[in-house]
């Protein structure tokens, strides 16, 4: 049997980690890292299964490509491009099934444009799904259950992507679920799954075993979740010397022993969830000094430790110019971040705030294309749609000002410096260092290019 497995993009606005307008060495677009979750399903295929991963964040997937089954991983931003694809694979009589967070979150809505659908977590399902497609007795619908036990996941399958087109070609997950319930997260459903940690002698043997390079990303939503296992883990990656991206929170800088370990193992840049001004709380507290301070410190805190910071801030909905003007873009200036992210609230299918906003009687947007964090994709109490995207607008113009980044490349470069300190390297490496640096940095500047254009072009359109 043949497998293809396709992660479709979104066709509006590209993320501003995935299907940036970089070039790769050997021609065709960049993108940040590839998609462990293709690479992981494809390495749960038996061995008399031949299955291949198609990327479209760096290569567009062939509509007469040939399949006995086709796999489509969906966010719900790149849900239309989705069931565009499925059609016309079903229309030539290939199994189509679906899976992921929009799945998971709008199934009635996806089990339309497959003749199979997964629920939950993939994994404990995938055998059965190849086993029936393979059977020709394909079920509507699969629910898998979250594994219980993380020991023994198979090495992803590295070799099916095109290693040359990600700017950190391995990514790692040592986790599965999350400890918060942020009412936005795609994680926070009513098929949320607990919290489980992966061994760590497996995760090192991972490490141990990925294709030469000294970057990779650890994709779990806060590293530092369980301190103790991380201290431990961080330990183990010291001998490694490794250099690698992982996302945690600003409460990590309150733990001297934690933030030596992370410098130590090579931690290059974290990415934390700043603040949402989504609520009158989140904007109340802000305006207080005190309360932006807390955040500064942490941000020197990263920097001292020669960690960069890479943080994201979500803008509600019902914010006004006002808010924007003078509490966000203070807030965001104050900070110092490296590279900061503004994403507007969004309610994606299946979420708390997608149901809460449901019994409000607000407005939700019926085009899944809108949901990519960069729309305004409800109804406000107090503006119009329009209005809230030309506050956004206006807030992404100001954080991607070319005095605003060229501040931030000096900060970047003084962070990296400052992280010889505690991991030491030679010029080689350094100069490693350096290279992925500006991939990475150039991507975040085309993209905030590339989304003030949009955004400009968007409202002449609408406007």
């Amino acid at each position: 049997m043949k497998v293809v497995i396709i992660v479709p993009a979104p066709a509006d606005v590209p993320s501003p980690w995935f299907g940036s307008p970089l070039k790769a060495p050997g021609g065709g677009p960049m993108s940040a890292w590839p998609p462990l979750n293709a690479m992981l399903l494809a390495a749960l295929c038996p061995a008399d299964v031949e299955v291949s991963i198609i990327d479209e964040y760096v290569e567009t997937a062939d509509p007469n490509l040939e399949a006995d089954l086709v796999a489509i991983s969906v966010l719900t931003a790149a849900a239309p491009r989705a069931y565009e694809l499925a059609g016309l694979f079903r229309t030539r009589g290939i199994l189509v099934v679906m899976g992921g967070p929009h799945v998971t979150g709008a199934a009635d809505d996806a089990a339309a444009h497959a003749d199979a659908i997964v629920i939950g977590e993939g994994e404990s399902v995938w055998p059965s799904v190849l086993a029936d497609a393979g059977t020709g007795s394909l079920q509507p619908v699969y629910v898998g259950e979250p594994l219980t036990d993380l020991s023994g996941l198979p090495l992803p399958r590295w070799d099916l992507v095109k290693r040359e087109r990600y700017v950190v070609p391995d990514i790692i997950g040592i986790s599965r679920g999350c400890t918060n319930s942020c009412d936005f997260c795609y994680l926070n459903t009513k098929y949320k799954a607990p919290y489980r940690l992966r061994p760590i002698p497996e995760v090192i043997a991972e490490i141990e075993a990925m294709p030469p390079g000294r970057f990779m990303f650890l994709t779990d939503d806060n590293l530092a979740a369980d301190p103790v296992y991380a201290k431990e883990l961080l330990r183990a990656m010291i001998p490694l010397k490794k250099r690698w991206l992982g996302q945690a929170t600003n409460e990590v800088t309150e733990d001297d022993e934690l933030m030596e370990l992370l410098a130590r193992s090579g931690c290059h840049t974290l990415l934390w969830n700043a603040r949402s001004f989504a609520t009158a709380k989140a904007k109340s507290d802000l305006t207080q000094e005190t309360e932006v301070a807390v955040y500064r410190r942490a941000v020197k805190r990263f920097h001292h430790f020669g960690i960069a910071t890479a943080a994201t801030i979500i803008v509600g909905a019902d914010d006004s110019r006002l808010d924007i003007e003078e509490i966000v873009w203070p807030f965001i200036k104050k900070c110092g971040f490296v590279m900061p992210y503004a994403f507007m609230m969004t309610p994606l299918p299946g979420t708390p705030l997608e149901r809460r906003l449901r019994r409000e009687g607000r407005n939700l947007d019926t085009d899944w294309g809108k949901f990519d964090f960069f729309h305004s994709a409800f109804a406000p109490l107090t503006q119009t749609n329009a209005d809230v995207e030309t506050s956004y607008a206006g807030l992404i113009k100001k954080i991607h000002a070319p005095g605003m980044m060229l501040r931030r490349a000096f900060t970047g470069t003084s962070v990296i410096m400052r992280s010889l300190r505690w991991q030491p390297r030679g010029p080689i490496a350094l100069w490693g260092d350096f290279a992925v640096s500006l991939r990475f940095f150039r991507l975040y500047v085309r993209h905030g290019r590339d989304l003030v254009r949009r955004l400009d072009r968007r409202r002449e359109v609408e406007g």
